[in-house]
């Protein structure tokens, strides 16, 4: 009798215990979560996250913005400075951005495409360990440009975009991936130089894409980068300026004969 009356409370009482260790662990693993990442409670709902995508280029995406967690190939001859300007309207007001394997690309870069310094990370070199360095980038900042050069094989960029949308974190990639959106730049001409002098201030071209949430195949809208307000402005891509020649001029150079070394 007493060694059932001994074990009968410890029995009663263990459900109460297993509760209440299940709610400990349960308080202990959300904090290990918070600690670990602060945007977690943004990646519970990551599909209803959206990045806002550049002015310019609204009329090519009606929907003015790209979902949480995917990945934008930007290639052509601006390829850099598009890839920055997404960045700069992705940050927003409160994201962070790093640009990795970009040692070309400075802080001043950055800043005249429109990009926040006090919120971007240079990564320049990752080395043998960018897989490792580029999964931990995405679990901490939601704004990831890759430059051209870096050496990701197939199956490190496809795991970089699972744990990419896993965490609502926005690829963009400098040369030809296989990502979710494409945008190409095309027919580039620098602007500011007219009779021979001058300087450069902006450099048009044609932009297209495709992929999901397009508009149509074959659209493209004609930008200035960069631009004295820093990021894309839309513009007419025009050709190359040339100097103006007068009738007067044209004929005078109609007169012009050849002459030969000692012809009388």
């Amino acid at each position: 009798m007493s060694a059932q009356a001994s074990v009968t409370p410890r029995v009663a009482a263990d459900p109460q215990r297993l509760a209440l260790a299940h709610s400990i662990l349960g308080k202990a693993e959300a904090k290990t979560r918070r600690e670990r990442s602060p945007r977690h409670e943004e990646w519970s709902s990551c599909e209803g996250r959206q990045f806002a995508i550049p002015e310019a280029l609204a009329s090519l995406m009606p929907q003015g913005k790209v979902r949480a967690g995917s990945s934008i190939e930007v290639t052509g001859p601006c390829g850099t400075s598009l890839a920055l300007a997404f960045a700069a309207a992705a940050m927003g007001e409160e994201s962070w951005c790093v640009l990795v394997g970009m040692p070309h690309v400075g802080l001043a870069a950055c800043v005249d495409i429109g990009v926040d310094p006090q919120r971007t990370a240079l990564v320049p070199a990752p080395g043998v360990q960018l897989s490792p360095v580029l999964s931990a980038l995405i679990d901490g900042i939601d704004v990831i440009v890759l430059g051209a050069d870096l050496d990701l094989t197939p199956a490190e960029w496809r795991a970089a975009e699972n744990r990419a949308r896993t965490q609502g974190t926005l690829l963009i990639r400098v040369g030809k991936a296989r990502c979710d959106l494409t945008v190409r730049s095309s027919a580039p001409c620098w602007m500011g130089l007219a009779r021979g002098s001058g300087r450069l201030r902006f450099r048009s071209a044609r932009v297209s894409a495709c992929g999901r949430g397009v508009a149509g195949a074959g659209s493209s809208v004609g930008v200035r980068v960069p631009t004295p307000a820093g990021a894309l402005s839309s513009a007419p891509c025009t050709g190359p300026s040339t100097p103006h020649v007068s009738e007067a001029q044209t004929g005078a150079r109609a007169r012009l004969t050849l002459v030969r070394s000692g012809a009388q």
